[in-house]
């Protein structure tokens, strides 16, 4: 059940991720608390976990020399590379 949750979550947030204020995301991460103490889900997430999951897996396909932004990627300073690693 867990992971049909997750994957509906994180399937919805890709359309909607870079519209999301600190807000919006204290508010998701209520959503799922509640949805545990609710018995929907027996697991803790954090609505910045899929987040970051999604950053990193873009990150390394951006990196690929196919990929239509790799020419952009020479423009990332070295601190994002650090994040991303």
């Amino acid at each position: 059940m867990d992971s049909l949750i997750l994957s509906k979550v994180e399937y919805a947030l890709s359309s909607i991720v870079g519209l999301l204020s600190e807000t919006g995301k204290s508010w998701l991460d209520a959503f799922l608390r509640k949805a545990k103490r609710h018995g929907l889900c027996h697991s803790d997430f954090l609505i910045s976990e899929p987040i970051d999951r999604a950053d990193r897996k873009l990150f390394k396909l951006i990196q690929l020399n196919h990929h239509c932004l790799n020419p952009l990627s020479s423009q990332f300073s070295p601190s994002i590379l650090q994040v991303f690693p």
